[in-house]
């Protein structure tokens, strides 16, 4: 699970910026609360939240400056599918269901794609849009 981009981040660890990983009352709170995919959890369990690519955040459940919970409601108000709950944005924003997860443009709200698995969004979306830029593998 993650092994993408646990492997990206080990590779190239100037591009990635996380905070400390969430503690088990947190992460506890976050499945119960918002039900995120499995693979999220696992992600923030080892990583945490923060910044990759300079511009790309994957957001902490409960964070006080800037909560899953504002973005989501901020986005929705915007024309983002209501059914989804913000974990990711910067250059697209990504929502993650109980079915996997989804990205879009951020201006249009266009679907970018559903994916599964988190390492097949950061695959296909993240690492599509800067890999070439940042110098990381296939």
């Amino acid at each position: 699970m993650n092994e993408q981009i646990r492997n990206d981040i080990a590779k190239y660890p100037d591009v990635f910026w996380f905070e400390k990983p969430l503690d088990e009352a947190e992460l506890y709170q976050a499945d119960r609360l918002l039900q995120p995919p499995n693979d999220l959890l696992a992600f923030w369990r080892e990583f945490g939240a923060g910044l990759m690519f300079e511009s790309e955040r994957i957001l902490r459940p409960f964070a006080e400056d800037v909560s899953m919970s504002f973005i989501t409601e901020r986005e929705k108000a915007q024309g983002l599918r209501s059914h989804l709950t913000v974990f990711h944005f910067g250059v697209v924003i990504s929502g993650f269901d109980s079915k996997g997860f989804e990205a879009f443009d951020v201006d249009s709200y266009n679907p970018l794609g559903r994916f599964d698995t988190l390492d097949g969004w950061y695959v296909n979306v993240i690492k599509d849009i800067f890999g070439e830029r940042y110098g990381l593998s296939s």
